[in-house]
């Protein structure tokens, strides 16, 4: 089984930011290859929902390249955090941890 370890937590968005309309809560992973990837949470629509971006190899710019989970781009509607982390993990059958 592939695993991911939890490397950074951030807040960024909303009213008046220059980087995102809304408001993003994120936690970002890194595979053994250096790989990271991004598990965004949308905390300012209704619902709120996630979605789930890499793999972003070291040196990457660009748009990042979004990962389907369970088929579909935006996932996990009103879920909290542990319950998108689960569904994450069995769709992609990818271990999830932090240390």
């Amino acid at each position: 089984m592939i695993k991911w370890k939890e490397i950074d937590r951030e807040w960024y968005g909303g009213a008046g930011s220059t980087v995102a309309i809304n408001h993003h809560s994120t936690r970002t992973y890194e595979d053994l290859s250096g790989n990271k990837f991004i598990l965004d949470r949308i905390i300012d629509t209704i619902p709120k929902y996630f979605s789930l971006y890499g793999p972003i190899k070291p040196g990457y710019t660009g748009v990042l390249p979004v990962i389907k989970v369970c088929g579909k781009s935006e996932f996990g509607f009103d879920a909290t955090w542990r319950k998108a982390i689960e569904i994450v993990s069995n769709d992609l059958q990818v271990e999830i941890y932090k240390e």
